[in-house]
């Protein structure tokens, strides 16, 4: 039988599995693979929470944004917020306010890829 964990993370609920039998992590490998788009990336909610919503326990300046599912997170959140208009980007800033400890967060979002564009353009 599958244990879980129930979490809860601002306006959602998630949940940690414990496979015990070889068919369970089948299953659970079955529903990952389902759970990515044909490029391998996750079917993120759109819009993407902010990463302090979706992982409340990590501060902006902490080494689990550097490996694990927080790196690909971060990574994928900066890919999608670059991807909005400015106009839909300043609508997401401000239905999702930075908390005290993330200020100046999206400002660097918007430098890095302001960065990125005139590296590629050269």
């Amino acid at each position: 039988m599958v244990k879980r964990e129930f979490l809860k993370n601002h306006k959602q609920v998630k949940f940690r599995e414990f496979a015990e039998t070889p068919e369970e992590i089948e299953a659970m490998i079955a529903d990952a693979v389902k759970a990515l788009d044909e490029k391998g990336t996750p079917n993120y909610p759109d819009p993407m929470l902010p990463p302090w919503v979706q992982f409340p326990d990590y501060g902006m300046t902490s080494m689990k944004w550097r490996m694990g599912p927080g790196e690909d997170y971060r990574s994928d959140f900066f890919e999608w917020f670059v991807s909005l208009t400015k106009s839909n980007q300043e609508i997401y800033i401000n239905s999702n306010p930075e908390p005290e400890d993330w200020q100046g967060y999206y400002q660097i979002i918007i430098e890095r890829a302001l960065q990125r564009e005139g590296n590629t353009s050269q």
